[in-house]
């Protein structure tokens, strides 16, 4: 399917269909232990637009045909500004479109097989507080009058939640969140929100490194072969579901990717992992003593465009649905590399022909599947 890219300068015992895409597990233990494409139309902003091509700058994944873009332009005074993703974008993957296999074997997820060129990972940059929700974040206000926090995650269990958006409250939050839901978990308790977060806990599904075991002594259900990052799982514990409790965590990981496709910078500008994960606790997403924020109020929304054209999935129902409303369950937190359920097309019920499934990432995290 041919589609167009639009870009904008700043101004689970989960229940995982073809693989993981959450961290659904955390949910319920963090609190018992307190702890497409876009359109040809230019997304609303006031600031001025610069074009990320594809077909710039690029750096060759060791003994692959692949390229992972690493286009970066620059202000008069010789600043790094930044640009959204190209969405799609270059990343082949054997040409397997939204077919190609999530990172991670977890729950059949076909991260075992194939080559470094057959695997697609959850987006970085899908973390609650980078800088493309920031400046999504900033178009949606431009637009509305309105200033939100953007967000993705699960909710609940079944398929036909994928897709849907969700305006929440959250306890502690200045601001409200809306968030998209783009996988599956039966351990995601009625009314939760399982929001993905720089560092927020890897859970059953690993794609971010080869190793299973964590110190609380859980383990994953399976890892990466050619996992986003080196080393095993200490920087991201010490527990499975949830990772570390206070935002000192943040400074153990490693600010880039540095496994399969190792990065120093983002080819967009996009603010680095520690950033991303600090930001977490700056938004009060996140709480320094490990505990999960409640929902003091949700309810289904239509999906802002500054949200849909970045995951690839809309669904018909956008128009028209009953009201959805719900409250006191607990914002929960979650980070584990692995394609989300809502990237396979037949999983997502009632989608928009023109947004039918959620695009992820290359090793990378930041360059698109190409579709």
């Amino acid at each position: 399917m041919e589609r167009v890219g639009v870009f904008v300068a700043l101004g689970s015992a989960a229940v995982c269909l073809h693989g993981c895409g959450s961290n659904d597990a955390e949910g319920l233990e963090a609190d018992t232990n307190s702890t497409t494409s876009l359109r040809s139309t230019m997304i609303p902003s006031t600031t001025t637009t610069t074009m990320l091509s594809d077909t710039t700058s690029t750096t060759s994944l060791s003994s692959t045909t692949s390229t992972l873009s690493t286009s970066m332009t620059s202000d008069s005074n010789g600043a790094t500004q930044y640009v959204l993703p190209a969405i799609p974008g270059s990343w082949q993957c054997a040409s397997k479109g939204y077919n190609c296999q999530s990172a991670s074997d977890a729950f059949g997820g076909g991260g075992a097989c194939c080559t470094s060129q057959e695997h697609v990972y959850a987006c970085v940059d899908w973390s609650v507080g980078s800088q493309l929700w920031i400046t999504q974040q900033s178009a949606y206000k431009t637009r509305t009058g309105e200033d939100v926090v953007f967000g993705v995650g699960t909710f609940g269990s079944q398929n036909s939640d994928m897709g849907k958006c969700f305006r929440l409250e959250v306890e502690g939050m200045s601001l409200p969140l809306i968030v998209q839901s783009v996988n599956t978990g039966s351990d995601v308790s009625s009314g939760q929100f399982d929001l993905q977060q720089m560092a927020g806990g890897v859970g059953l599904c690993n794609a971010l490194t080869s190793s299973t075991s964590f110190a609380d002594g859980e383990s994953t259900s399976g890892s990466a072969l050619f996992p986003m990052f080196s080393g095993d799982n200490t920087v991201w514990g010490p527990k499975r579901n949830g990772g570390f409790s206070d935002e000192s965590g943040c400074d153990a990981i490693p600010m880039y990717p540095d496994g399969t496709a190792a990065v120093s910078s983002f080819p967009n500008g996009e603010r680095d992992l520690r950033t991303m994960c600090k930001a977490a606790y700056d938004l009060k997403a996140r709480r320094n003593d490990g505990t999960n924020p409640t929902i003091t109020s949700g309810a289904r929304v239509a999906c802002p465009e500054e949200v849909y054209k970045i995951t690839g999935v809309r669904l018909t129902s956008d128009g028209s649905f009953d009201p959805v409303t719900f409250s006191g369950g607990s914002l929960t937190r979650m980070f584990d590399g692995c394609k989300p359920s809502a990237g396979w097309e037949s999983n997502v019920q009632g989608a928009d022909s023109m947004y039918p499934a959620v695009l992820p990432c290359g090793p990378d995290g930041i360059t698109r599947v190409s579709v």
